[in-house]
């Protein structure tokens, strides 16, 4: 089941645009990424585009414990739909912790 799509590609630059009638347009459309939901057994569910591994969910006697796709815990939650948008949410915002993380946020 396809649910989401994301841009693939950073908003163009300065660079890259140019202006036509005082309007500016980007060289290229940027290509899209679809998540899909994968359910490989049973109480388990995979997160994933063409081209990348985004995380899963894993069914709990508590609930549903969401997990990113660098191993990190995204929390447990009562309901599949509030851990997959956790998971969602995450593939648009990743967390960047860490002195790596603080690192490219500078950039």
């Amino acid at each position: 089941m396809t649910i989401a799509v994301k841009a693939a590609r950073p908003l163009p630059r300065r660079s890259e645009t140019r202006v036509r009638r005082g309007l500016r347009t980007a060289a290229a459309p940027a290509q899209s990424e679809h998540l899909a939901w994968r359910q490989p057994v049973a109480g388990l569910w995979v997160a994933e585009t063409p081209s990348a591994y985004l995380g899963m969910i894993d069914q709990t006697n508590e609930g549903y414990t969401a997990s990113a796709a660098d191993g990190r815990t995204l929390g447990s939650f009562a309901s599949l739909a509030d851990a997959k948008i956790a998971v969602y949410a995450n593939w648009f915002r990743p967390q960047k912790t860490g002195f790596l993380g603080w690192m490219r946020r500078r950039a």
